[in-house]
């Protein structure tokens, strides 16, 4: 244990060489090193000025050493004690030789000189105008500015033929006015590269690169300046030193992100700052950055990031070519209200021009506001926010692959600390009686102005938007858009109209549009019943509104239009597609609209049927959500009329999990929501789209309330339809089951009740079954009920007699035992499977000989069956007739073709024919990265099953280049299945514990420790520490440190494995004897 001079002791010290001497005070220890320890200390020249020195006093923690009573140190060893003395004195001349650099010169601290005292020796460094890394409170910004100008300075060195070595907070000082520049120092452990072999080696242990602390030359490099790169990141970020956990290949950081600086940041810079620390404190040096260039080039597009603005809201009001008047009462009443309350409600019936109100309230004070956004409503508070279209925010987007909850929660952070009491949010259309979560606007620290045509009175603040009640401005807004003067017959419009806002603009348009006169339109008005003043508008409390409506004023109105077949053809579309803005183009393409139709889109748009405005150089297209009651009314658009809609409505859906644009993916989802909800009709296409639906957008999005209503709604339109008796009965088996997952009894017994009047076939109860079978075993759900479905099976086949029937039911009891892991008497189910499979292949038909599914599902049942020449053979003539059947398409490699690979590869192996096995999957790979890339999670897997097939074949033959490609694979695996979270915890810990094994008979026994650590833990995190799972992990490392020759640890993990089959009734004698002859070997 060294002793540190005490805070306040006056030394004085002798230049070497000269006869200068200096008077010190220690200030502070702030470092020990393995040479030396090091103190503030302030020193007074000649004239009593002070300033600061960093004093490095020689004092080997190698050596037992005596500090005496007038502070000298005494060496017990006084030879070693001079020969490490020089050494330190070498270390005060490299960092000299290193100031010289010109690269450097400012970037090293300046050293005074070589002091004696005390019997030992100082290096006095100048630090006046430096400030200690540890007291400085960073930035994130700052901390990579750190970062960088410590990585130039290292690659510096190395560029001249250096090594560092011993990189720590302690040694890095920054320069008072920039983190753009630092100070080293402490240049003790710095060695030439060149004489490395022969080199003392000193390094501070809990900052140092692991194989610098096993003193591993063969290993130490560049790299390991790389690792204490990351661990200076490490400290800079979370203020700590680098631990084990930390240097494993797939570590993660998430935990600590949010009491860091990087709280709140963007996903992509916390997956980037992952990157750079998993690829500096990795444990294998052959997994760092090569070198701090390479580093560099990874920090400086992120530097350069913070170059960008930073994230605003910026003023955007959809104004269209509507004209407005007459509202002046109102728009002050509301600005004093909203000054008072910060949230007001304005509310009253539809199309009474609350929006308009709201859009000019925010131009008339427009100069209050920094920026006014306007917002509307979707079907929920989340989805509102969600869309990036629909409230955006500048140079704040959702990221690739991020979640809607962790967007959802970043996008309203960054509103938390951007919103201000200047900023205007228009929320439109908040047309629902659910306000749970309307807290994510009102929380935020601005003013909040929402539209409604549900009554909130006594809940919130609210504005009652009535009439125009200036009866000028309505003749004004006639006037405007007619250029017509007042006269009786407008008055009377208007008086018939009682001033509803939407509907006085909506007659004024259609005016001008076919040039009526006023007495013209007002006799078609009362020919279709609306007149003098029964058409006024009410409304109870409840929001339920009379007879005489805005919704029957918008139905008459229409009646009015004497619409050509085109323009209805727009409408019936326009209704279909719902409020959801849409782009003009892409609604013309879903709409199919030909040139009549796009004409007749033109002049809805001038009749303020449907709404055009220009939003970043796009047109986008919306229709009010009154206007669209009507239309849903009125035209009821049906799968007939609208064929070509419906048709791409159901590939949208059925390609809608694939969609990389989640905003796109967002507008998507709600037009076809709206649209399956009104569609009419009972064509085919119908059924496709309710399909699609519900099997890839309902159950996708796990909406399964959703997805039964929509088999619900296929089956309806399927009874109807010939030849759908197989898709009918498919329909039924999902309702019947899916019903009962959701504990809905009646829907189920109607469904089973129907299945019932079908009076299926044997064959038709086998397909129903086959599939429910596969939904239990697949969930693992009861396995009771799952052995009853599959003897229910196997009933029904023999009562067929199908050889293929019956091979392919009792080889359910194969699956059932390998899944359940439960004794169902396999090797007798095997007996009878092969059988009738043989009996298959044997009497095959002049059809079946030429079906590629009858070869597909033989194949596999002989794999099942550990039959696997006979496999092979079903495999290649499967592979055969695909092939034919892809030249005659022109497919040169599709899924299909790369599962032939696979399970050829799989055959070979069991079959012990090694070097097909591997032609095959290599084969295969090639294939998949055509196909999906080379970094898809479905290559990422046949990798991981190449290298676990390689692991087989090591076995049974032994070599270091059967191992090295093993590691080559496996790490080829993990990295893409872990960048895509591709499989569960326990499939990936399984990999990992193999990969161990790997890196065990390498004899890489440190990353072996490290990996084998990650997956024990996720094993017990998933199972306990005792569940029998168990027993085989602790078995693996068990025999991993058997190998290392680590006969402690060993033990220790072979008893856990021994214990696990105590607590789980097992036979423990058999293991017992084997661990006691490994450990006697040891």
């Amino acid at each position: 244990m060294r002793t540190p001079l005490p805070v306040g002791t006056h030394l004085t010290i002798s230049a070497i060489g000269t006869q200068q001497q200096i008077t010190v005070q220690i200030q502070e220890l702030i470092g020990t090193g393995a040479s030396c320890l090091v103190y503030t200390a302030v020193c007074r020249d000649g004239e009593q000025n002070e300033f600061y020195l960093r004093l490095k006093e020689f004092c080997p923690e190698n050596l037992h050493l005596i500090r005496q009573q007038d502070g000298s140190l005494l060496a017990a060893d006084e030879e070693a004690f001079q020969r490490q003395m020089q050494s330190f004195i070498w270390g005060y001349q490299k960092q000299m030789q290193f100031r010289q650099f010109p690269e450097s010169c400012n970037s090293i601290s300046n050293v005074q000189g070589v002091f004696a005292g005390n019997g030992t020796r100082y290096i006095a460094m100048n630090c006046q105008n430096s400030i200690p890394l540890e007291q400085q409170e960073l930035s994130l910004y700052d901390t990579f500015r750190v970062l960088r100008a410590v990585a130039q300075q290292l690659d510096n060195l190395h560029q001249h033929g250096y090594l560092y070595l011993d990189l720590k907070p302690a040694n890095v000082l920054l320069y008072p006015e920039t983190p753009e520049l630092v100070m080293l120092f402490d240049f003790d452990s710095a060695i030439e590269k060149s004489r490395l072999s022969d080199a003392v080696i000193s390094c501070t242990a809990k900052w140092a690169a692991p194989e610098v602390l096993q003193q591993n030359r063969r290993k130490i490099g560049v790299v390991s300046d790389v690792y204490t790169l990351g661990g200076l990141l490490l400290y800079l970020l979370f203020r700590r030193t680098p631990e084990v956990k930390d240097r494993r290949n797939r570590a993660v950081w998430d935990a600590e992100f949010p009491d860091s600086v990087l709280a709140g940041t963007a996903p992509e810079i916390r997956r980037m700052v992952t990157e750079l620390l998993r690829k500096t404190l990795a444990a294998n040096p052959e997994k760092r950055y090569a070198s701090c260039a390479e580093l560099l080039t990874q920090i400086e597009p992120f530097l350069d990031s913070f170059q960008q603005p930073k994230p605003y809201l910026q003023t955007k009001l959809p104004l269209g070519n509507n004209y407005f008047c007459g509202r002046d009462i109102e728009l002050q009443e509301i600005h004093t209200l909203l000054q008072q309350e910060k949230f007001l409600l304005l509310h009253g019936v539809g199309g009474i021009g609350k929006t308009e109100l709201a859009k000019h309230y925010a131009m008339t004070y427009a100069e209050e506001y920094d920026a006014v956004v306007f917002v509307r409503f979707l079907d929920s508070m989340e989805n509102t926010i969600l869309s990036d279209t629909n409230f955006p925010i500048v140079h704040c987007t959702r990221s690739d692959g991020e979640s809607d909850a962790a967007y959802l929660e970043r996008k309203m952070q960054v509103l938390r600390q951007i919103c201000t009491p200047r900023h205007l949010i228009l929320l439109d259309n908040f047309d629902t009686g659910d306000c749970e979560n309307l807290d994510f606007l009102t929380e935020l620290p601005c003013p909040i102005l929402v539209t409604s045509r549900v009554d909130y009175d006594g809940i919130f603040p609210q504005y009652e938007v009535d009439i125009l009640s200036d009866e000028s401005a309505l003749y004004q807004m006639m006037a405007y858009y007619t250029k017509r003067e007042p006269d009786l017959y407008t008055d009377a419009i208007l008086k018939a109209l009682n001033g509803h806002t939407m509907a006085v603009e909506l007659v004024a348009k259609q005016m001008a549009l076919h040039q009526l006169t006023s007495r013209e339109m007002y006799e078609k008005l009362c020919a279709e019943g609306i007149s003098g003043d029964d058409g006024k508008v009410r409304q109870l409390k409840d929001s339920t509104l009379r007879e005489k409506t805005a919704f029957h004023h918008m139905e008459i109105l229409f009646s009015v239009l004497d619409l050509s077949e085109s323009e209805k053809q727009v409408l019936r579309c326009a209704a279909l597609v719902g409020a959801t803005p849409m782009v003009r183009q892409y609604f013309e393409v879903i709409s199919d609209l030909n040139e009549a139709e796009t004409n007749s889109l033109d002049r809805l748009i001038q009749s303020g049927w449907i709404s055009e405005v220009y939003q970043d150089e796009m047109c986008i297209l919306s229709t009010h959500p009154l206007i669209v009651e009507v239309l849903c009314e009125k035209l009821r658009p049906n799968s007939r009329e609208c064929k070509n809609m419906v048709e791409l409505a159901g590939s949208v859906a059925g390609y809608i999990e694939e969609s990389e644009n989640a905003e796109q993916r967002f507008l998507s989802v709600q037009w076809l929501d709206h649209m399956a909800h009104h569609i009419q009709g009972d064509d085919p296409e119908l059924s496709f789209f309710f399909a699609m639906m519900c099997y890839r957008l309902y159950l996708g999005e796990n909406r399964c309330e959703d997805a039964l209503w929509a088999a619900q709604q296929e089956l309806r339109i399927l009874r109807q339809e010939e030849d759908s008796r197989v898709r009918l009965i498919n329909t039924l088996s999902f309702i019947q089951d899916f019903a009962i997952k959701l504990h809905d009894t009646e829907i189920s017994e109607k469904a089973a009740a129907e299945l019932a009047e079908l009076q299926l076939s044997a064959s038709e109860q086998f397909s129903v079954l086959k599939g429910v079978l596969f939904e239990y075993i697949y969930e693992e759900r009861d396995f009771d009920q799952a052995k009853l479905y599959v003897e229910q099976i196997i009933q029904l086949a023999e009562e067929i007699g199908e050889p293929m029937k019956l091979a392919l039911a009792y080889s359910n009891f194969i699956w059932l035992e390998n899944i359940y892991r439960i004794d169902c008497n396999k090797s007798f189910y095997i007996e009878k499977t092969v059988f009738y499979a043989n009996q298959c292949f044997a009497e095959q038909t002049a059809e079946q000989e030429q079906d590629i599914s009858f070869w597909s599902e033989l194949g596999d049942i002989y794999r099942d069956c550990e039959q696997f020449s006979r496999a092979m053979a079903c495999y290649q003539k499967e592979q055969e007739l695909f092939q034919v059947e892809m030249q005659e398409e022109s497919v040169t490699v599709n899924t299909k073709l790369v599962h032939f690979q696979t399970d050829m590869a799989f055959c070979n192996l069991k079959m012990k024919q090694f070097s097909e096995m591997e032609e095959n999957y290599e084969k295969a790979i090639a294939m998949a990265n055509q196909l999906y890339g080379e970094e898809h999670e479905e290559t990422g897997e046949i990798w991981a099953t190449y290298a676990c097939a390689l692991i087989d074949w090591y076995n049974a033959e032994p070599s270091r280049e059967l191992l090295e490609k093993c590691k080559a694979a496996m790490e080829q695996a993990l990295e893409i299945l872990m960048e895509h979270d591709a499989c569960n915890e326990v499939t990936l810990a399984n990999l990992l514990m193999r990969y161990s094994s790997v890196l065990s008979e390498l004899g890489e026994f440190q990353d072996c420790n490290i990996v084998a650590a990650e997956a024990l833990e996720c094993f017990q995190k998933n199972f306990g520490e005792l569940h029998e799972q168990m027993q085989w992990a602790y078995l693996m490392v068990g025999d991993n440190y058997h190998k290392a020759g680590d006969k402690e640890n060993a033990k220790r993990y072979y008893d856990l494995a021994i214990r696990v089959l105590r607590e789980n009734d097992y036979e423990t004698d058999e293991l017992e004897e084997r661990v006691e002859e490994i450990l006697q070997g040891m």
